[in-house]
């Protein structure tokens, strides 16, 4: 069993190396993908361990699931259980080749040839239980939004930074709301999606998108409203080049808020 480890270039060469064929079957997201930016541009970005890949339905093809599966047994990932017996096919974890990243999850939109099970996992079964898979259900408009805008960074198909940050922010919001709610949701798990937000806005230029879905202009509305800073937020993030207000501004301005 693999010990819990950040992704680098090893882990991603991997991954790219596997799926080099399926680039319009896959978008990675997530931490790994905002790392990517980042260090592209020669910015600090914090670890992670896992990737966040969503799934091009319309495009996904019998051959890309064989492959997938391929993966996560080249790789030795553990195959969790449900309760009930039943395998969780939307979460991979532990794999004991470590040139493998340590977890993989699958995001999806949500569609309706696909039977659902509940109101957050969708089943995505090719033929048998061999080549199945599920994947967590994506917000339609977000997900429109980045099948509408991905792009291709080092050989990985990916979101860039415009929409790295709607969805950063909607973690974020969705982390409040859950921890107000009473669930037990730690606070550096909400600031991370906040300063990956922030760090992220450093490579926006003032062009405002077309086509933001309103979902995306209220939360970024919400998020500009309430964040500021005491003096340390930015200093500890190492930005210097904007004040806050700047980037709130930019960030109106990019996602068409008024």
């Amino acid at each position: 069993m693999s010990k819990v480890k950040a992704i680098g270039k090893r882990e991603l060469d991997t991954f790219k190396f596997h799926f080099n064929e399926y680039k319009d079957q896959y978008v990675l997201i997530g931490g790994s993908a905002t790392k990517l930016v980042l260090e592209e541009a020669d910015l600090n970005a914090r670890a992670t361990k896992d990737l966040d890949i969503v799934l091009c339905t319309k495009a996904l093809t019998r051959e890309f699931v064989i492959k997938f599966w391929e993966f996560i047994k080249a790789g030795g990932y553990e195959i969790k259980r449900r309760s009930n017996g039943n395998s969780i096919y939307y979460r991979f974890e532990k794999p004991t080749d470590e040139k493998f990243p340590f977890m993989i999850e699958l995001l999806s939109e949500k569609v309706e040839y696909f039977e659902e099970t509940n109101q957050t996992v969708l089943p995505l079964v090719v033929n048998d239980d061999i080549i199945s898979l599920s994947a967590i259900i994506m917000n339609r408009e977000y997900y429109d939004f980045l099948m509408s805008n991905k792009t291709e960074l080092d050989g990985i198909i990916i979101a860039d930074e415009r929409l790295l940050i709607p969805l950063k922010v909607s973690a974020y919001h969705d982390l409040r709301r859950r921890r107000e709610a009473g669930e037990n949701v730690k606070g550096d798990d909400i600031r991370k999606h906040r300063n990956d937000a922030i760090r992220l806005s450093v490579l926006l230029t003032d062009v405002p998108m077309n086509n933001v879905p309103t979902i995306i202009r209220d939360e970024i509305r919400v998020f500009t409203d309430e964040l500021s800073d005491d003096g340390s937020l930015l200093r500890n993030l190492g930005i210097n080049s904007l004040s806050i207000e700047s980037i709130k501004n930019l960030l109106r301005s990019v996602y068409n808020v008024f």
